[in-house]
C-alpha cells in the first residue's frame, strides 16, 4: 500500500522513458542549432539548480544557459543576494535545443527533454530548484501532476518540499517575462519576482522536512466494535478541535440513492481514523459528536460536509470552526490553489495520493451522465480500504493545514476579519442551498422541447439562406458551427469585411450582443436569436437536471472568484439572462414560489457606486449620490451630446449611462465608448426633448463625422476625470502606484488582492469585492433574524447584489422594514467606512406566480 500511495524519493524519474544517447532526439530541434542537446552548466557550490525554458540566440552560440539578455537580468537580481549564477548554481533548460526564432517550446519537445532534466536532478542532488516559467513547470511536474497543471501564475511563490526529489522547489517568472512586463511599466511583476527569489533562497538555510510514511498514520477501522471504541473516545474526551471528511457517491446528497461511503476524523495533525457509517450505534455516536458544540469542527469544503451531515440524518452540526478551503482562498486568491490536493503538495511535498481513485470519483455510473450535481459516481466500486485510507489522509492533512493557516492569520488581523465574514457566509449559504429553489418541471420540459424542436430549426433555415449563413457555410463547409465565436469573428471581419466596433482586452474583435448590435448584416438577427434561445434552452435543461423532488439546489461558492465575490454552479443561478427581455421571461418563468407564497427579491440600490465613494471620497460623486437635485447621467449626456439639461431625453440619458458612465468607471476609454455612442445616435435615432435628431444637432455643433465625435469625446473624458471627478482620479493614481510598489492591496473589508493584475483589476476589485460583502453581511444577519424570530419565510438564492426569498405573504409587510434596517442601518454600525446612506429596492411576485412576474414594491 505504501509504495502505491507514496513513491520513494527520486521515483519521479522512474516514470520517464530514458533516451538512448546513440539515438536522435524524438523532436527535430537539434538540427540546425550550434549547441544541440546543451548540457547543464555551472559549478553548483551552493546546491541551487535553475531550470529555465530553452536556449536563446546567445546561449546557443556559447553553449551556456542564461547568458543572454534575460539571463543577465536574473544575474543582476542574484547579486543582491550574493549569489553567482555560474559559481553557486547549476543551470539547465526544459528544452535543451534552441527553438526556431525563440518560439515557445511545444509539449512534445518538453517531453523529449524531460529525462535530461531529471538526470541532472538525480546526479546533482540540489538543495533548491528554481523553475523559471511555464515550460520549466511542465518539465518538472506534468508527468506527475496529471490534471489541471496550470502555469506559473498558479505555481509561483510556493516553497514546495518535494518529497520525490528530496529538495525544495520554487517556481517563479522567467526573466524574459519580467522584462516584457517592465517594458509595459508593470513594476509589480518585478516586485513579485524578486520576492519569490528571496523566499526561495531563504530555503537553503531551512531543514528539509521528513514527514515519514504518511499512509501509516491512518487507522482504518474495519469492525463496528473498533468504530464504537474510537468514537466513544472522541466523544468522552471532547477534543477542542477535529477535522472530518466524507467520501460519498456524488456531489449533492438530496437523491435517496446518494450515500456516504465512509467518514474520517482527525484530532491531531499526524493521525486520523477512517470508518464506515453503517451500524446504528456508530451512527448515534457520530451524531452526538456532530451535535457537541464544545468539539469544534473543521472541514475542507465546509458546506459539503455540513449539508451531507444534515441531509443524511447525522446532524445538525454544531461548533463549526473553519473551512480550510475558503480560508486558503482568502490567504491566496489565485485560481486552482485552494484545493486540498494542491495544498498538500505545495506545503508537504506529496504530489499525489488520490489519482488511483480518480476514475471512480470522477466517473459516472451507467445512465448518470446527464444528472449533473445529482449524478452517482463509481466510488462504491473502488476497493473500500483504499477509499478509507484516502479519506483518512484528507482529514489528517486538513488538520495540519488548519494549524498552518491559523499561524498565517495571526500575522494578518485584516485577513482574520475577512475569514470571519466568509465563515459565517458559508454557514448561511449552506442553509440557503438546502432550502432549494422550486422549479416548474413541466414548463421546463415543454418549453425546452418547443425551443429546440420547433423555434430554432425554423430560425436556422432562415439563417442558412441569409447573406451571413451562406458566407459562413462557404468558409467552413461541414465544419460550420454557429456556437464558435472564432468562426463568426472570421466570417464577419475577414471574409465579409465588416469593421469591428468593440474589442477585448487582448485586441480581438468582440462578438458579444452589444458588439453585433452595431453591425448590419442579413442573417445576424437570426444568428443572435438562435444563440440566445439555445442558451435559454440550456438553462431549462440545467434546471431539470438539478431538480430533485421539485427543488434544485445550486451551489453558492465563496472560494472561486479572485475578486472575493460569490459564484454559483450546478446550475449557475447567478448567470441567468437579465438584459434580454424575451430570454429573461423564458428562464425566470421556470422559477416558482412554494405553494401559497411569493418570490421576494431585495437589492442594494447602486451599491458599487456608493462603495466607490467610500474608497476614493470624491466630493462631486458623493454629491451626486446624496443630493437628489443632481444627476450624473444627465450631466454626462449634456457633455457627450452638447445639450442643455432641459434637452436631455430619457433615451439620451440612458445612452450616456450605459455607453459612457459604466464603461468609464470600469476602465474603458473614450475611443471605445465613442463607437457605441455613435451607434446609438445613428441606429436608435436619438432625439432631443424638442424633437431634433441628435445627429442633426451635433452637426450644428460642428461634429459632422465619427472622427470629429472621437476627438470631442477625448475632451469629454478629460472633463469627466480631470475636472468633475478629479479626486477619484487622484485615488486611482495613488492606488496603482501603491500596488506597483508592493504587488498587493487590501480591501475595505480586510481581504487582500495580489499577484500580476491588470490596471482594471487593480482599480475595480476595491469596489466590487466590498460591494458584495455588504450584501453577504446583510444576508447572514437576515438569516439569523428569520430563524431567531420565527419567520416561515426563508432565503433561496443570491445574485451578486440581491437576495431572493421564498416569502409568506402575511410576513412581507413586517419583514421588509427589518431587512432594510439590517442592510442599510445596522451594517454602518459594524463598518464605519460606509460614509453614504444605503438604500434598498424590492420586487415581489403575485402569490403562486413565477419569478418573471415580479414588480416593484415599496419598502
Amino acid at each position: 500500500m505504501s509504495g502505491f500511495f507514496f513513491p520513494t524519493k527520486n521515483a519521479g524519474a522512474g516514470v520517464i522513458k530514458r533516451l538512448n544517447p546513440r539515438n536522435t532526439c524524438p523532436c527535430a530541434l537539434s538540427k540546425g542549432v550550434r549547441s544541440p542537446r546543451m548540457k547543464p552548466t555551472g559549478q553548483g557550490h551552493k546546491g541551487i539548480l535553475w531550470i529555465a525554458e530553452a536556449p536563446g540566440k546567445a546561449e546557443d552560440a556559447e553553449g551556456i544557459q542564461l547568458i543572454g539578455e534575460a539571463g543577465q537580468r536574473l544575474r543582476v537580481v542574484l547579486e543582491k543576494f550574493d549569489i553567482d549564477l555560474d559559481r553557486d548554481c547549476r543551470k539547465t533548460n526544459a528544452v535543451n535545443c534552441r527553438p526556431p526564432k525563440n518560439r515557445t517550446p511545444k509539449a512534445q519537445e518538453i517531453n523529449a527533454c524531460r529525462d535530461r532534466v531529471w538526470q541532472e536532478i538525480r546526479s546533482y542532488k540540489p538543495k533548491l530548484i528554481f523553475l523559471l516559467g511555464n515550460a520549466a513547470i511542465e518539465s518538472f511536474l506534468a508527468h506527475r501532476w496529471k490534471k489541471n497543471l496550470g502555469g506559473v501564475t498558479k505555481w509561483r511563490g510556493w516553497a514546495i518540499p518535494d518529497q520525490e526529489t528530496g529538495c525544495w522547489v520554487m517556481a517563479t517568472f522567467h526573466p524574459s517575462y519580467v522584462m516584457r512586463q517592465e517594458n509595459a511599466k508593470h513594476k509589480a511583476t518585478t516586485v513579485l519576482w524578486e520576492q519569490d527569489i528571496s523566499k526561495g533562497l531563504a530555503l537553503l538555510d531551512k531543514p528539509f522536512p521528513d514527514y515519514g510514511q504518511e499512509d501509516k498514520k491512518i487507522n482504518v477501522l474495519t469492525t463496528e466494535e473498533q468504530i464504537i471504541t474510537e468514537l466513544k473516545k472522541i466523544y468522552r474526551t471532547k477534543p477542542k478541535l477535529i477535522t472530518y471528511d466524507y467520501e460519498a457517491t456524488g456531489l449533492k446528497p438530496h437523491r435517496k440513492k446518494q450515500k456516504i461511503i465512509c467518514a474520517s476524523i482527525a484530532t491531531n495533525p499526524d493521525s486520523a481514523i477512517s470508518f464506515l457509517l453503517e451500524g446504528a450505534r456508530s451512527k448515534k455516536l457520530f451524531r452526538a459528536i456532530m451535535g457537541e458544540k464544545r468539539i469544534r469542527k473543521v472541514a475542507h469544503g465546509l458546506k459539503f460536509e455540513d449539508t451531507w451531515t444534515v441531509e443524511k440524518g447525522l446532524g445538525p452540526v454544531r461548533g463549526w470552526k473553519s473551512c480550510t478551503m475558503t480560508n486558503q482562498h482568502i490567504l491566496d486568491e489565485r485560481s486552482g490553489t485552494s484545493g486540498l490536493k494542491f495544498q498538500v503538495y505545495v506545503r508537504y511535498g506529496l504530489v499525489d495520493y488520490a489519482s488511483h481513485l480518480d476514475s471512480f470519483m470522477k466517473g459516472k455510473k451507467t445512465g448518470e451522465a446527464d444528472k449533473g450535481g445529482n449524478a452517482l459516481n463509481r466510488l462504491d466500486e473502488a476497493p473500500i480500504e483504499e477509499t478509507m485510507l484516502y479519506c483518512g489522509m484528507d482529514s489528517m492533512f486538513d488538520f495540519r493545514l488548519y494549524l498552518e493557516q491559523e499561524k498565517e492569520f495571526e500575522k494578518e488581523p485584516g485577513l482574520r476579519e475577512a475569514s470571519k465574514l466568509f465563515h459565517n457566509g458559508l454557514i448561511t449559504l449552506g442553509e440557503v442551498e438546502r432550502n432549494g429553489i422550486r422549479t416548474n418541471a413541466k414548463y421546463c420540459k415543454e418549453k425546452e422541447g418547443h425551443i429546440r424542436e420547433r423555434v430554432i430549426p425554423h430560425l436556422y433555415s432562415k439563417f442558412k439562406a441569409s447573406e451571413l449563413g451562406k458566407a459562413w457555410g462557404k468558409e467552413f463547409g461541414n465544419n460550420m458551427s454557429i456556437t464558435k465565436d472564432n468562426q463568426l469573428r472570421k466570417v464577419l471581419f475577414e471574409v465579409m469585411g465588416f469593421e469591428a466596433i468593440l474589442f477585448t482586452d487582448t485586441g480581438a474583435a468582440k462578438v458579444s450582443k452589444e458588439a453585433l448590435g452595431q453591425i448590419h448584416c442579413a442573417g445576424l438577427e437570426e444568428y443572435t436569436k438562435i444563440t440566445q434561445l439555445t442558451s435559454a434552452a440550456d438553462f431549462l435543461k440545467g434546471f431539470q437536471r438539478e431538480t430533485i423532488r421539485g427543488r434544485m439546489h445550486p451551489f453558492f461558492n465563496l472560494n472561486m472568484a479572485a475578486s472575493f465575490r460569490s459564484s454559483s454552479s450546478l446550475p449557475n443561478f447567478q448567470n441567468n439572462p437579465i438584459r434580454d427581455k424575451d430570454m429573461k421571461q423564458i428562464v425566470r418563468t421556470a422559477i416558482i414560489p412554494s405553494p401559497g407564497r411569493q418570490i421576494l427579491e431585495v437589492d442594494h440600490k447602486g451599491i458599487e457606486v456608493k462603495v466607490s465613494c467610500c474608497v476614493h471620497h470624491d466630493p462631486q460623486m458623493i454629491k451626486y449620490e446624496t443630493d437628489p437635485s443632481t444627476d450624473m447621467h444627465r450631466d454626462s449626456a449634456c457633455d457627450i451630446y452638447m445639450l442643455t439639461a432641459k434637452e436631455v431625453s430619457p433615451d439620451t440619458r440612458y445612452s450616456a449611462k450605459n455607453g459612457w458612465i459604466f464603461p468609464q468607471f470600469y476602465g474603458d476609454w473614450y475611443e471605445s465608448c465613442a463607437k457605441a455612442l455613435w451607434y446609438n445616435i445613428k441606429e436608435l435615432k436619438l432625439k432631443t426633448v424638442s424633437g431634433m435628431p441628435l445627429m442633426q444637432h451635433l452637426r450644428e455643433q460642428g461634429i459632422r463625422d465619427f472622427s470629429k465625435f472621437v476627438d470631442h469625446l477625448e475632451d469629454v473624458e478629460y472633463e469627466f476625470w480631470g475636472v468633475r471627478f478629479k479626486e477619484y482620479t487622484r485615488w486611482k493614481k495613488r492606488h496603482l502606484k501603491e500596488y506597483m510598489r508592493k504587488g498587493w492591496f487590501d480591501l475595505l473589508t480586510g481581504f487582500r488582492c495580489g499577484g500580476v493584475l491588470s490596471r482594471n483589476q487593480v482599480l475595480n476589485r476595491p469596489i466590487q469585492g466590498p460591494a458584495f460583502h455588504c450584501l453577504l453581511w446583510g444576508m447572514i444577519e437576515i438569516n439569523h433574524m428569520l430563524r431567531r424570530e420565527g419567520f416561515d419565510t426563508f432565503i433561496i438564492g443570491q445574485i451578486h447584489d440581491s437576495i431572493i426569498f421564498d416569502a409568506v405573504p402575511d410576513e412581507v409587510s413586517e419583514l421588509l422594514p427589518r431587512v432594510s434596517k439590517i442592510m442599510c442601518e445596522d451594517i454602518r454600525e459594524v463598518w464605519p467606512w460606509i460614509i453614504l446612506p444605503l438604500q434598498l429596492d424590492a420586487e415581489i411576485t403575485p402569490i403562486n406566480q413565477p419569478w418573471w412576474t415580479k414588480e416593484k414594491i415599496k419598502i
